[in-house]
């Protein structure tokens, strides 16, 4: 899935058709810029994808996903959907924290972040390691800057994507170079 979002912001970039080249791949808008990578990922989860063999092939046979294991993977996807998106909120709500209207700082007046990181996934009930600062490796805090929630606004897009106009063309090219144009040319 990694491959695939990135891969996504690759042909973002690639593919963007714009006047001004800071509104174009993953210089878009913050609300949409994670849009095509997580619509990328969705092919790395479909079934329909898996068994055309086209990502999943044995490495020494060469043979395809057969139609089951690929349904398998696509549902233990789902299995911890519901902590990946409460994970996603945590980190959403602990960059308005940061970089919000009332940012938390100790010399502000309120708790350290440190402090808030734990504070959000104990309300959230995601499972926390104490003792750890995680959240000082989180590089996306420091580029989003409050824009953070984003990450899942983009989710939502892209799945919508998927489902109004991908998941009906995975059988035919053309509707699918259009969904394709449609999707990334704008920016």
């Amino acid at each position: 899935e990694t491959l695939y979002h990135e891969f996504g912001h690759g042909l973002h970039s690639l593919l963007s058709r714009t006047s001004f080249q800071h509104l174009s791949g993953t210089r878009a808008a913050m609300d949409f810029v994670e849009t095509p990578s997580h619509l990328f990922e969705t092919f790395a989860r479909d079934p329909k994808f898996l068994s055309a063999g086209i990502l999943a092939r044995h490495y020494v046979a060469g043979q395809s996903m057969s139609e089951s294991k690929a349904r398998h993977l696509a549902l233990s996807h789902a299995d911890l959907r519901g902590v990946e998106v409460r994970t996603q909120i945590v980190h959403s709500k602990f960059d308005q924290a940061l970089f919000g209207e009332h940012p938390c700082s100790p010399s502000l007046g309120g708790v350290s972040s440190t402090e808030m990181w734990e504070r959000l996934h104990q309300e959230a009930n995601v499972p926390f390691a104490s003792g750890t600062h995680w959240h000082s490796r989180f590089g996306h805090l420091v580029t989003y800057g409050a824009g953070y929630y984003g990450y899942l606004y983009a989710q939502t897009f892209a799945a919508d994507i998927w489902q109004s106009a991908l998941v009906s063309s995975m059988v035919s090219s053309s509707s699918s170079e259009v969904s394709k144009a449609a999707a990334v040319r704008s920016g």
